[in-house]
C-alpha cells in the first residue's frame, strides 16, 4: 500500500511538472502572440498615419507601446507566480485537464 501512495505521489508530481512547462509554454506563446498584435497594430497605426498625419501615427505608436508594457507586466506576474499557487490553480482545474466531467449536483 505504501509504494501505492508513493506511485501515486510520483504521478501527480511528474502531472504537476508537466503542467507547470505547459503553462510555461502557454505564457510564452501568449507573450508572442502579445507582441505579434501590438507590432500589427503599430504597423496599422502607421499606415493610417501616413492618410491622417504624423500626430495620429505618434499617439498610436504611445499606445501601443504602452499597452505592450501593461501586457508585458501581466505576463512577469504570471511568470512570478509561487509554486504554490500554481499548485493551487492546478488543483482546481485538475478535472477540466483530465477531462473529467464536473457537475455541482448529482442530478447532472
Amino acid at each position: 500500500m505504501l509504494h501505492d501512495i508513493l506511485e501515486l505521489e510520483r504521478q501527480i508530481e511528474n502531472d504537476l511538472v508537466r503542467e507547470r512547462s505547459r503553462l510555461e509554454a502557454w505564457v510564452q506563446e501568449q507573450k508572442e502572440a502579445i507582441d505579434r498584435q501590438v507590432e500589427q497594430k503599430v504597423i496599422a497605426a502607421s499606415s493610417d498615419a501616413s492618410r491622417s498625419g504624423e500626430n495620429k501615427c505618434s499617439r498610436a505608436r504611445q499606445e501601443a507601446a504602452a499597452r505592450l508594457r501593461r501586457m508585458r507586466h501581466h505576463l512577469r506576474q504570471l511568470r512570478a507566480l509561487p509554486d504554490s499557487t500554481l499548485v493551487e490553480q492546478i488543483n482546481k482545474r485538475m478535472p477540466l485537464i483530465l477531462g473529467e466531467d464536473r457537475h455541482d449536483h448529482p442530478d447532472g
